[in-house]
């Protein structure tokens, strides 16, 4: 079995009702981790700053595609990802985090946390900045709370 790492997964309201359901999301979901290009960019970095810096790509990623941002936080086994032609680009950005997509059913277990734009809660993004993004942090145990948020009319 290879060792689970930390991805960062935009999803939707699909894949979150699902979830809640039957405790896992169908495949394919892209996937952003922290890449070699974020230690080069940030040497003196550290891997909080990194894991950062793959969440904040994928919840602007869910926003390009015109999605409410929701981002799933979960450890995954490498062998589970296909890392084949993941270095693209998309919106104004190059998407150095996105590498790979994952294949298998994301399951609730392998979930660390639910990060929902300010967008969802109607809070408003107080950021200027399109690529910083304003979270904020759900634990696993709080998913039914989060499926009322999404659900709720904003």
């Amino acid at each position: 079995m290879s060792p689970a790492i930390r991805m960062y997964f935009p999803i939707d309201k699909d894949h979150l009702d699902q979830l809640a359901d039957q405790h896992w999301s169908a495949p394919p979901l892209p996937a952003f981790g922290v890449t070699d290009a974020y230690r080069q960019d940030d040497p003196s970095g550290d891997a909080e700053a990194w894991e950062f810096r793959a969440l904040q790509e994928a919840a602007v990623f869910a926003r390009e595609r015109g999605a409410p941002v929701l981002v799933v936080a979960a450890d995954v086994a490498d062998a589970d990802l296909d890392h084949t032609g993941m270095a693209a680009t998309h919106g104004e950005h190059a998407a150095v985090g996105r590498v790979s997509r994952l294949l298998a059913p994301l399951h609730l277990q392998q979930i660390a946390a639910f990060h929902l734009g300010n967008d969802l809660l109607g809070a408003g993004d107080v950021s200027q900045d399109p690529t910083d993004i304003e979270l904020s942090w759900f634990d696993t145990t709080e998913l039914a709370h989060v499926v009322r948020l999404t659900s709720s009319p904003q």
